[in-house]
């Protein structure tokens, strides 16, 4: 995660290789639970992804990456206190 996360600013998150940044995606999460009971239903929803032109043929995997990261990542980081996670995603921007 990059930054961000305030209520008018969505988390920013990237996916990055040795070669620089795969993906960069803009972020908001909404949960819906207790969380000292653990029992988060988390969504994320995805406003922005935006991969290098260059690896649009990698497209399909990097989003199945970002799925899986946004996931694994939790609420603030936490992946315990999460029931479920829901990870809603646009159409990919290609720049």
């Amino acid at each position: 995660m990059f930054g961000g996360g305030g209520p008018e600013i969505p988390y920013v998150f990237g996916l990055a290789n040795a070669s620089g940044i795969l993906v960069e995606a803009h972020a908001r999460s909404e949960s819906i639970g207790e969380y000292h009971k653990k029992n988060i239903d988390l969504t994320w929803k995805v406003s922005r992804a935006m991969i290098p032109r260059e690896l649009a043929d990698d497209a399909d995997v990097l989003i199945s990456q970002l799925r899986e990261a946004l996931t694994s990542y939790g609420l603030l980081g936490d992946a315990e206190v999460k029931k479920s996670v829901r990870v809603v995603l646009p159409s990919s921007q290609f720049v």
